[in-house]
């Protein structure tokens, strides 16, 4: 079963799939055009890259974009869906995002602060090219 109902040859190549590659997964499968794009249906693409694996030839490194792309089909991929804001009340959400801006900005002075501190080494490491040039 796909998760996703259709792919096209840019989201192919995106992945990692050569030229090359998607000619061979997508031969001979029904396309449509759609704002310039080739749009295939995610069960024939399933179907085309199954057999592509099958084959004792296939080299690891396409096997491994081939089973990659696949897991992305399948909705199998380390993305973890999650209804934000629908199963919690407006004060609770209202809460949970005033924690989170806290943190967030607790995390940006700390990177700022970290700025500052490169910067300051910075300045004297510069300083000190210029005595050793000058001198």
């Amino acid at each position: 079963m796909t998760f996703i109902p259709e792919v096209t040859r840019f989201e192919m190549q995106q992945f990692g799939f050569s030229a090359y590659l998607i000619r061979q997964i997508t031969k001979g499968l029904a396309s449509r055009r759609e704002w310039g794009y080739k749009i295939y249906s995610a069960s024939e693409i399933e179907n085309a890259i199954a057999q592509k694996l099958a084959k004792p030839r296939t080299q690891p490194n396409t096997r491994t974009v081939l089973e990659n792309f696949l897991l992305r089909l399948r909705g199998d991929s380390n993305v973890v869906r999650v209804d934000f804001g629908k199963t919690l009340d407006n004060a609770t959400e209202i809460q949970m995002l005033y924690t989170k801006i806290e943190q967030t900005n607790k995390q940006r002075k700390e990177v700022l602060r970290r700025v500052d501190q490169v910067l300051v080494k910075a300045d004297r490491v510069l300083e000190k090219t210029k005595k050793t040039q000058v001198g």
